[in-house]
């Protein structure tokens, strides 16, 4: 008896796992890499100037920023990011 519990129970466990499949996949259709805009007189904020990045955080998202930081010629600027990101790669985050 208390095998067949286990086995309903898994059952159940897998068929939930698998009515999220469809959201899981849309979710990655829907994923960008993540794009760093340089900000300035913007409407909500005319004297403002920021660094807007969105997407999904990938493995070269750092260096990306670092090479966007160097062309924009950014470094030791007391600049704020704002971001906004659905998710993507925790280590490289």
């Amino acid at each position: 008896m208390a095998a067949l519990a286990f086995n309903v129970r898994a059952l159940l466990i897998a068929l939930a796992m698998l009515a999220f499949l469809p959201i899981a996949a849309m979710a990655q259709q829907d994923s960008q890499p993540m794009r760093f805009i340089l900000v300035s007189n913007d409407v909500d904020c005319p004297a403002c100037r920021y660094i807007r990045a969105a997407g999904d955080i990938e493995e070269f998202s750092a260096a990306q920023f670092r090479r966007f930081i160097r062309i924009h010629d950014l470094a030791g600027q007391p600049l704020t990011v704002m971001l906004h990101s659905p998710g993507g790669d925790v280590i490289a985050g």
